[in-house]
C-alpha cells in the first residue's frame, strides 16, 4: 500500500513540474494563460478590499458616492492597474475635465464650454434640463448719419424759419433756394418792420419823409438732420430671448427711447436801405390871394443803401422726441474666442430684427427777431441789435408750429458683437450695427426722409 501512494504522490508531483516550461503544447500555455488570468483576478479582488473612500481601478470609473472630483484617485497598490497596455496617470484631474467644448447650463457659451468629470456622472437623480428661457434688458443709444427732418426740397413748407411766411413757401428753383411769397403789394413775405420819420412841413415848402427798409435778398438756412433736430436718443428695451439651440436664439423687445429737442436758426439776409423821398409844396392862390393851403409841386426820392446784412433770425427749438419701440429678431452665436477653467466665455455673435416704432407728435417753437434799422444803417452796420418780432400781432414771442403728428413707422435692425459668460446664468453683451427707420408723413402729408443711424447697446440677460 505505502509503494502505490509513494507511486502516485510521484506522479503528481511530475505532472505538476509541467507549469515551468516541462511542456511545450499548446495544452500547456492555454493552462498557463488561465493560470495568469486566475493571478490577475485575485490580484483585482484583493485590490477592492483595499480601496480608500474616494480610489477607483481607472479613469473611466463613475465618481464613487460623496467624493469631489477633486479627491478622487487610482489604487495604486502592487502592480499598477493596466500597465501591461502603458497605463493609466495615476492622479487624473476630473475637476479640469476631458477637454470636450460642448454647451452647459450658460447660454453664453453655446459651443465650446468644458465640461467637468461630474457631467459624465451617471446619477439616479434627474439631471438639470438645458435652459430655453432668459430675460434680457439693455440701454444705448443711437447715432444718426442720414437723412434730414425737414428737407426744404420737400417739406420746406414747414420749415421753421419759414414759420411766419403767410403764405408759407411752397417752391425752389434748380439750386433748391425757396421762392420767396410776395404780398398783393409784391412786398416779400416775411414783412420787414419799417422804420422812419417825417420831417418839414408844407409851409415850409419842403417835407422829407425817411424810411429804414430791407429787401430780401436771400434766407441762408440748410435742410434740417435728424442729429441737428435733437440730441442722442437713449433707450432702454426689455424682452425675452428663446433658445433654439446651442448657438441660435429668436427674442422680442419693447422699449423707450428719449432724446431732447435742439435750438437752431435760419437767417434772412437784405439790402439795409435808407429811403428819403422829399416833397416841395408852394403856396395855393386863387384870384391873387392865398388860401392858406400849400400844394405839392412834386416828389423826387433819395435811396441809400447798405448790401448783405443779417435783418431777421428765426430762433427755433424742436420739442423734445418720445418713442416706442417693438421688435423681433434672432441671433447667431459662432464659436468662443476666449474660455477659461472657470466655464466664462466671450462669443461673437450676429443678429437682425424687424419691428415698428411710433412717435410722438413734434412741435417747434419758433421766434423771429429783427434788427433796428436806423441804428444799423445810421452806424453804417457797425451797430447790430435786435428785437424780437410778435408773430400775428399775440402777446407771446414764440410761435408754436406743427411739423408731425404721431404715427407709427417701420424699423428693422442688423447688429453684431460680443457676450461675455459671467456665470452659469448671466451675461453681458456688446453690440452695434445699423438701423433703418422708415419716414414719417408731416401735417402736410408730405413723407419725409428715411432715418439710418448706427446704434450701441450693452445688454444683460438671465437665464430661468
Amino acid at each position: 500500500m505505502r509503494l502505490i501512494l509513494a507511486t502516485v504522490s510521484s506522479a503528481v508531483l511530475l505532472a505538476g513540474c509541467s507549469w515551468f516550461g516541462g511542456q511545450s503544447t499548446q495544452n500547456a500555455q492555454s493552462q498557463g494563460r488561465y493560470a495568469q488570468g486566475q493571478y490577475n483576478q485575485g490580484q483585482h479582488a484583493a485590490g477592492a478590499q483595499s480601496l480608500g473612500r474616494c480610489q477607483v481601478y481607472h479613469a473611466k470609473q463613475a465618481l464613487p458616492r460623496g467624493c469631489h472630483p477633486s479627491e478622487v484617485t487610482i489604487a495604486t497598490s502592487g502592480n499598477p492597474y493596466g500597465a501591461q497596455s502603458g497605463g493609466f496617470p495615476q492622479q487624473p484631474n476630473f475637476s479640469a475635465g476631458y477637454g470636450a467644448n460642448v454647451a452647459t447650463g450658460g447660454f453664453g457659451s453655446h459651443a465650446n464650454v468644458r465640461r467637468s468629470a461630474a457631467d459624465y456622472h451617471v446619477s439616479d437623480k434627474a439631471q438639470p434640463k438645458r435652459p430655453k428661457w432668459r430675460g434680457q434688458l439693455s440701454v444705448g443709444g443711437e447715432k444718426s448719419f442720414s437723412g434730414n427732418l425737414i428737407d426744404l426740397g420737400t417739406n420746406g413748407a414747414l420749415f421753421p424759419g419759414f414759420g411766419n411766411f403767410n403764405p408759407p413757401i411752397t417752391s425752389f428753383d434748380a439750386d433748391n433756394n425757396p421762392i420767396l411769397p410776395v404780398d398783393a403789394e409784391g412786398n416779400v413775405i416775411p414783412r420787414i418792420v419799417n422804420e422812419g420819420f417825417t420831417s418839414g412841413t408844407p409851409g415850409d415848402g419842403l417835407v422829407t419823409t425817411t424810411t429804414f427798409t430791407a429787401e430780401v435778398e436771400q434766407i441762408r438756412q440748410d435742410d434740417i438732420s435728424f442729429e441737428d433736430a435733437y440730441s442722442t436718443p437713449l433707450n432702454i428695451r426689455g424682452g425675452f430671448e428663446y433658445i433654439l439651440t446651442p448657438k441660435t436664439t429668436v427674442f422680442a423687445n419693447a422699449g423707450y427711447v428719449y432724446a431732447e429737442g435742439e435750438r437752431s436758426s435760419a437767417v434772412v439776409q437784405a439790402e439795409l436801405q435808407r429811403i428819403d423821398e422829399i416833397e416841395t409844396f408852394e403856396p395855393e392862390v386863387l384870384a391873387g390871394v392865398p388860401t392858406g393851403n400849400f400844394l405839392s409841386t412834386g416828389t423826387s426820392p433819395n435811396v441809400g443803401f447798405i448790401p448783405n446784412v443779417d435783418v431777421v433770425t428765426f430762433d427755433y427749438e424742436f420739442s423734445d422726441l418720445e418713442r416706442i419701440d417693438l421688435e423681433a429678431g434672432a441671433r447667431h452665436y459662432l464659436n468662443p474666442i476666449l474660455t477659461n477653467s472657470t466655464n466664462a466665455s466671450i462669443t461673437p455673435f450676429v443678429g437682425g430684427s424687424i419691428g415698428a416704432a411710433r412717435y410722438n407728435d413734434q412741435t417747434v417753437n419758433v421766434n423771429q427777431r429783427q434788427l433796428f434799422l436806423e441804428r444799423a444803417f445810421e452806424s453804417g452796420a457797425t451797430t447790430l441789435d435786435f428785437f424780437d418780432v410778435l408773430p400775428n400781432n399775440n402777446e407771446a414771442v414764440a410761435e408754436n408750429v406743427a411739423l408731425f403728428d404721431s404715427q407709427w413707422v417701420p424699423t428693422g435692425t442688423i447688429t453684431a458683437g460680443v457676450e461675455w459668460q459671467a456665470t452659469p446664468r448671466t451675461a453681458i453683451a456688446f453690440e452695434s450695427g445699423l438701423r433703418y427707420e422708415g419716414g414719417r408723413e408731416d401735417v402736410n402729408s408730405l413723407r419725409g426722409d428715411d432715418n439710418i443711424s448706427i446704434p450701441f447697446t450693452i445688454r444683460g440677460s438671465y437665464n430661468f
